[in-house]
């Protein structure tokens, strides 16, 4: 690479960085089901899903470093070698090393570099990952193998036994755990580099919250989860008539739990390692201090277990459970490790307390007596009546997600995207193009922000995490002129704000909002703003903020006629609301950036609501241009802006009750226009609307009026009925 400078003296030459190119052989691991991701340092390189060997794989990412001025990138060939039992010796490798030295590599999962551009300016070689996927226990109960891109569990455990000739499996319960696993999405992504096998099955147990025991009755392995999946009343009950003695009973005290625990994992996108933190908010304020637990839960893939998995923790950890030490009689010789009972003890004055064997000696067959270690099950606490004054168990504050009790969509206004866009980009948005944007309210106080996911077709997926919007409700109806709504607060109005830039949805109308006053319940609101026109509300009806602020955007471009869903996913401590679970919300794009403001203030016969109008017809309105109204918002009362060069507009008179067209007219430039009563040819009630065009495209919404119409007549007869109106008397007239 090399440089020039001035003068008469010429160039000069010098060396300012150098190209690697490499050739190696890298070795994974034992050949697995998929190949999904392979990573350069901290960069995706590769992003498919690779099911066999595919040699001359071609990579083609000269800047995934920074390009040439920084650290390069990557190009050319690559080999990606399975290590299927047909395997052939890699060509490169023998390439390089002549005679029949080298191997075909079989049963490995290895990437042969041909010569390959690695850098730039970079003498360091940085560090290569894959991503793969092997699935367990092919064969057996393969339906619920699968969950994401992860394992489940269970068939893990199937594989590390049945493989290693540890013993013998019975089915039933493996089956079991596995549907109930499938079902939680509870799936496992592990890396086993060798070691104990039994250390790693316990590893396994303890992700998810199970027991593994073999039952001395048929010496199979047996599993067992542990679950709120019992009913009290059909547990055995272990009392005064079959327990010999209560070797030890205790409780624990307030400073022996903890309050915090930390879960961290291995986020599956980028291999790092991530961690999640829970707190019992209760039991902090309780000891006056953090009393934190971490927990290393490398099986764990994705934020939403690990959040599960540390509320899970936190319920058993910061709760004063029960210890019990018991000798029975043979009436417990089917309890098993995990299993769950009902202790009775009337000494100690304990009813009804639900425990979970934790471990269990079942003596000698010269001794009528079974030794139990047992622990009060926390998914059973509301159950348990104490005669002796204990106090309150806390309640858990973190709620469970649950969807937004108000939802909206639309198709995002001139404003919003012309105010947060920049000026290059928003100039070269094609014709027809729009966005989506969805507000939310808050459904507690537990919930932080909702997930966004929408769909055009190809199926959900997330767009990024939004605040919810201040909602509130009307108290009483309004009108289309009046300007003061009374309200009740429904969420989050101490976050909502006025001024002449700030504005919220009733319906489809947009409102901008001149004040707020949340003690008198009373908000100041601007007409019909942006490319809305005022319209006449009920009680109870939502007013919900907008803009940037508040709303959830999908920054997709769409074009005008394709269909989006959307759902709004609010996401708690517990962790984000399942997508089944959401409302189906769907919007249809429809050129909104593109058409006209609608006119403003439209008056018959000088009058902006009348009741009726006689003989001829004079309509006015006010020029609106959406290019001119991006500094405030301009409400329906205000005088004419614009228009945009080009805008013209058409009218349209309607009879109320078929719909048919009287009269209509297009191309009017002025914002006046007379009718004249002849051009009519009925009387009686009539809806006349106005609206603006540019460019073929008719505003978002329109003008609308609806009246009584009559027409002049120069004599009356006796069968002519008077019409009494605030204008005056009026005569319909028959014929």
């Amino acid at each position: 690479m090399g440089g020039g400078g001035k003068g008469g003296g010429g160039s000069k030459e010098y060396t300012v960085g150098y190209r690697y190119f490499i050739g190696m052989h890298m070795v994974f691991c034992q050949t697995p089901d998929k190949l999904l991701k392979i990573r350069v340092g901290d960069r995706e390189l590769v992003n498919a899903t690779i099911t066999g060997s595919q040699r001359g794989f071609s990579v083609n990412k000269p800047k995934l470093f920074g390009g040439e001025d920084h650290e390069g990138g990557i190009v050319g060939n690559i080999d990606i070698d399975f290590g299927e039992d047909s395997q052939t010796v890699n060509p490169y490798l023998q390439s390089k090393l002549p005679g029949n030295i080298v191997p075909a590599f079989r049963g490995v999962l290895g990437l042969v570099l041909n010569q390959t551009y690695v850098s730039a300016k970079n003498p360091y070689f940085k560090k290569w990952d894959v991503q793969v996927q092997r699935m367990p226990a092919k064969g057996w109960y393969d339906t619920k193998a699968q969950i994401g891109n992860q394992a489940n569990p269970i068939h893990i455990l199937y594989e590390v036994i049945t493989e290693n000739s540890i013993g013998e499996i019975d089915d039933a319960s493996f089956r079991a755990a596995a549907d109930t696993l499938y079902n939680e999405n509870f799936g496992l992504s592990f890396l086993w580099k060798g070691g104990s096998i039994r250390r790693f099955m316990d590893e396994i147990i303890n992700h998810i919250g199970g027991v593994l025991y073999v039952r001395p009755t048929t010496g199979k392995f047996y599993v067992k989860l542990v679950r709120d999946d019992y009913t009290i009343s059909n547990l055995p009950v272990l009392d005064e008539t079959n327990i010999i003695s209560l070797e030890s009973y205790q409780r624990r005290t307030l400073s022996d739990t903890i309050n915090q625990i930390t879960v961290k994992y291995i986020e599956e996108d980028t291999g790092k390692e991530a961690s999640v933190s829970v707190q019992d908010l209760a039991n902090i304020q309780a000891q006056g201090q953090i009393v934190e637990d971490v927990r290393n839960y490398v099986g764990i893939a994705n934020h939403d277990l690990a959040t599960r998995v540390a509320q899970r923790d936190i319920g058993a950890g910061s709760a004063l459970l029960g210890k019990v030490t018991l000798k029975v009689n043979r009436d417990a010789y089917n309890l098993m490790p995990g299993d769950v009972f009902v202790l009775n003890w009337d000494i100690l004055g304990i009813t009804q307390m639900v425990c979970r064997v934790v471990e269990i000696n079942y003596g000698t067959l010269d001794k009528n007596e079974i030794t139990i270690k047992a622990l009060e099950d926390v998914y059973a606490l509301p159950s348990a009546v104490y005669t002796e004054v204990q106090a309150p168990y806390w309640e858990d504050p973190i709620l469970d997600p649950t969807p937004c009790p108000v939802e909206e969509i639309y198709e995002a206004p001139y404003w919003d995207v012309k105010r947060n866009m920049d000026e290059a980009n928003f100039d070269y948005i094609p014709d027809d193009a729009g966005y989506i944007v969805t507000l939310g309210s808050r459904p507690n106080g537990a919930a932080f922000n909702y997930e966004l996911q929408t769909d055009d077709g190809g199926g959900y997926s997330a767009t990024g995490k939004y605040s919810f919007a201040p909602v509130c409700s009307l108290s009483a109806a309004i009108s289309e002129t009046d300007t003061s709504a009374s309200i009740s607060i429904v969420s989050d109005m101490n976050l909502a704000e006025s001024g002449n830039d700030k504005y919220a949805w009733i319906g489809n109308e947009a409102v901008r909002i001149d004040s707020i006053d949340l003690t008198a319940g009373t908000l100041t609101i601007g007409r019909g703003v942006l490319d809305t026109v005022p319209a006449a509300h009920s009680s109870g009806e939502m007013v919900v903020f907008a803009g940037a602020k508040w709303y959830g955007m999908d920054s997709t471009e769409y074009t005008a006629g394709q269909s989006i869903d959307a759902k709004l996913l609010p996401v708690t401590g517990k962790g984000t609301l399942d997508l089944s679970a959401a409302a189906i919300l769907t919007k249809v794009l429809n050129s909104r950036l593109d058409r006209p403001y609608p006119p403003a203030h439209l008056q018959v016969n000088g009058v902006l609501y009348p009741d009726l109008a006689v003989g001829d017809m004079a309509l006015d309105w006010y020029h609106r241009d959406k290019t001119q109204q991006d500094g405030s918002l301009v409400d329906d009362t205000m005088a004419d802006v614009g228009p945009e060069t080009g805008t013209t507009y058409s009218i349209e008179i309607r009879r109320l009750d078929t719909d048919g067209v009287l009269y209509s007219n297009t191309g009017i430039s002025a914002n006046n226009f007379s009718i004249n009563y002849s051009e009519i040819n009925y009387e009686g009630d009539i809806i006349v609307e106005v609206w603006s065009v540019l460019n073929a495209y008719d505003s978002w919404q329109k003008q609308k009026r609806g009246f009584l119409f009559l027409r002049q007549k120069p004599y009356a007869t006796e069968t002519d009925e008077i019409i009494t109106t605030e204008a005056g008397e009026y005569l319909l007239m028959e014929g």
